[in-house]
């Protein structure tokens, strides 16, 4: 017992010399690390309110964007075979999920916003985050069912716009958001809570503990994308030349951040669906 009430001792003292002295921290091995390409991808309804419990009823829609930015459903269009969709749990070992620590510049690839990461965009030079993401449950419509479809790629394609954009949604999924704000100290500064270094040397710490957020998250195929694609399948000719119908899907795929609003007609069907 007397063994177990030294040690306990001893590391008592480590942790306080650690508070009260400046410590080296080495650089955290997860900082800025690349999203998973399923997240990266991903459009963004940041605040859906109580409409997240019905997020299923948007699964297979085509929506048009308005000329006042808000957006409208025109039509469901399901796959063969899919009668109805519905919301599921995500078993915990199936979830895309991402745990890092991240400065301002994940929030954007060149001027484009990365939407599952917005978050960071109001961080400051001496700011960084630390964020967990994990999709908890979706109504998804998986590529199985329509990618080696041709003729229903090209049903989706025709509703396509020449003035407008238009998008089908392959899927809503509601994301489970972890965070943390930290700030960048001089590394002799006495640290509590939790603290960590990044690869430059600079030495980030909170005393807060995370938040939680969920978030609706959605798969969007561009219409316009779709279509044009699908026509330069057809006239580049010969098989080398040919887009393999999944890569159609992939290329077609629309990464948004909506702005809370956009999205708050899309609760009811629009007059011409009624």
């Amino acid at each position: 017992m007397k063994k177990y009430l030294q040690i306990g001792a001893v590391l008592v003292l480590l942790w306080q010399l650690s508070a009260c002295a400046g410590y080296k921290f080495g650089p955290a091995g997860d900082f800025n690390l690349k999203l998973p390409t399923a997240l990266e991808q991903r459009s963004v309804w940041p605040n859906p309110g109580q409409f997240i419990y019905h997020a299923a009823d948007l699964a297979g829609y085509v929506i048009r964007e308005e000329e006042n930015g808000t957006y409208n459903r025109i039509m469901r269009i399901l796959p063969p075979g899919v009668a109805e969709v519905s919301m599921t749990d995500i078993p915990v070992e199936k979830a895309v999920t991402y745990n890092g620590k991240i400065d301002r510049s994940m929030a954007f690839h060149g001027d484009v916003a990365v939407p599952v990461v917005s978050i960071a965009a109001d961080l400051a030079a001496n700011e960084a985050l630390e964020i967990d993401l994990a999709d908890v449950e979706e109504a998804y419509l998986q590529d199985e069912t329509f990618s080696e479809d041709i003729e229903f790629l090209k049903r989706l394609a025709s509703n396509h716009s020449a003035t407008g954009n238009r998008y089908w949604i392959q899927g809503v999924l509601v994301t489970r958001v972890l965070y943390r704000k930290y700030s960048q100290i001089d590394s002799k500064t006495s640290v509590g809570y939790a603290a960590f270094g990044n690869a430059e040397g600079k030495v980030f710490n909170t005393t807060t503990s995370f938040f939680r957020d969920r978030m609706l998250t959605m798969v969007l195929l561009d219409l316009n994308a779709l279509w044009e694609d699908l026509q330069a399948r057809e006239t580049d000719g010969g098989p080398d030349n040919v887009i393999p119908t999944r890569d159609l899907i992939r290329r077609a795929t629309k990464a948004i951040l909506f702005s809370p609003e956009a999205l708050d007609s899309l609760a009811n069907p629009s007059a011409e669906e009624q």
